[in-house]
């Protein structure tokens, strides 16, 4: 099990929609943006180096966003985060990516236009081998909605980040082997 402290602001996405099981998301109402951990397989074919960049090029892949409209930069580690195992690794990075808000379509199935929006993303990417499991952290932040905006902006962590990070704890031997049947 895993707790950390969200922003007294930030609602939880699943009181609004469905969201996927191996996910938690929270969004600030008042910037768009969106707190997600979100549990995965374990990537092992993926070194620990270049993890973070990986994460963030799927998530440009779903978003489809062309390698042309985004940036990305591995970040030295941040922090610790209490309770992880001795092997587990913390891979850190920062980027931005043009991405279109919102759906093709409305309720009826007519088409909408889409606002392309530069979102900032935050990734800290917790390998745990002995689990085989990574565990993904990720905060995207919505810029300015101005359309001929190509990024460029500070890819230093935010406080918001770092925060929520600081107050990670992984907490082992919460499940039974009776849970895990």
């Amino acid at each position: 099990a895993i707790s950390c402290q969200i922003p007294e602001n930030w609602i939880d996405v699943s009181n609004i929609r469905q969201v996927p099981d191996n996910q938690e998301c929270w969004m600030n109402k008042e910037t768009d943006g969106l707190f997600i951990v979100e549990i995965l397989e374990r990537q092992s074919a993926v070194a620990d180096a270049v993890a973070a960049n990986y994460f963030f090029d799927d998530l440009a892949e779903c978003n489809g966003v062309p390698g042309s409209a985004r940036q990305f930069l591995i970040q030295p580690e941040l922090l610790q985060i209490s309770g992880l195992p001795d092997s587990a690794v913390l891979c850190f990075g920062t980027g931005s990516q043009r991405v279109a808000m919102g759906r093709e379509s409305d309720i009826t199935g007519n088409p909408r236009t889409q606002e392309i929006r530069q979102v900032r993303y935050e990734l800290c990417a917790m390998r745990l081998p002995s689990v085989r499991t990574d565990l993904l952290v990720t905060l995207s932040t919505p810029d300015d909605p101005n359309p001929q905006d190509t990024g460029g902006g500070s890819l230093q962590p935010s406080d918001v980040f770092k925060r929520a990070l600081s107050s990670f704890v992984y907490l082992t031997g919460v499940y039974s082997e009776r849970n895990e049947e």
